[in-house]
Order: C-alpha cells, then sequence, then structure tokens
C-alpha cells in the first residue's frame, strides 16, 4: 500500500474520530477508533494503533457493543502479530540473539523511564 493511501487513511480516521466525539457518538467512535488503529499499524505506528485499538475496547465495554468489541480485540491481535513478526525477522536476519534483542528493546524503553523521571529543564 502506498505511503500517500495510508497518510488519507489516517487522516480520514482521525478526521471520522474528532467527528463521533463531537456529536457523541461513543459506537462511531469505537468503530473510528478501531480503523485508525489498522492504519496507524500499516504505517508502522504501532504505540498509537495499540492506544487507538484499547481505547476502541474499552469504549465497546462501556457501551457494551460486542461487536465493536470483537473487531477492536481483533485489531489489537493483528497488531501484536505484526510487531511480533518484526521482532522474529530482525532477530532471523540479523542473526543477533533474542537476549541481545530484548537489551536493545529495553534501553530505548528505560531511557523513556529516566526522562519521563526528570523534571521539565534538566
Amino acid at each position: 500500500v502506498a505511503v500517500a493511501n495510508l497518510n488519507l487513511v489516517t487522516s480520514e480516521g482521525e478526521e471520522a474520530l474528532q467527528s463521533a466525539r463531537a456529536i457523541g457518538w461513543r459506537s462511531g467512535e469505537a468503530v473510528a477508533l478501531t480503523a485508525l488503529a489498522y492504519s496507524l499499524a500499516a504505517r508502522g505506528d504501532y504505540g498509537r494503533a495499540l492506544d487507538a485499538a484499547r481505547r476502541a475496547c474499552e469504549i465497546a465495554e462501556e457501551i457494551e457493543h460486542r461487536e465493536w468489541l470483537i473487531r477492536a480485540r481483533a485489531a489489537l491481535a493483528a497488531i501484536a502479530e505484526r510487531v511480533a513478526a518484526g521482532v522474529a525477522d530482525a532477530v532471523g536476519a540479523s542473526g543477533v540473539s533474542v537476549a541481545e534483542v530484548r537489551v536493545r528493546v529495553r534501553k530505548p524503553l528505560a531511557l523513556n523511564v529516566e526522562l519521563i523521571g526528570k523534571p521539565s529543564g534538566g
């Protein structure tokens, strides 16, 4: 899928989400978040994709909409599968051990935790 198409789909998903929120349409918000999660994942923006899918799950649970909950959970599973496949590919292609991948993943996470804990300006 072309990057321009993914950008358009993501932009339209964000617009749909804003519209649903503006009129208080919770079901529409869950659907828009699920669609947005898929488009963000396709762009490789897994953090935002997971956030969108999790929020879609929360809303679907709050409004007790089983179909949207199933769809949102399917989005979470698809995103997790993409991330796992990426890690497996990286390990297999690079000859790097799984233990080294864990170290490489944990270092940026530890840095983020460290930076979040620091006061602003310091």
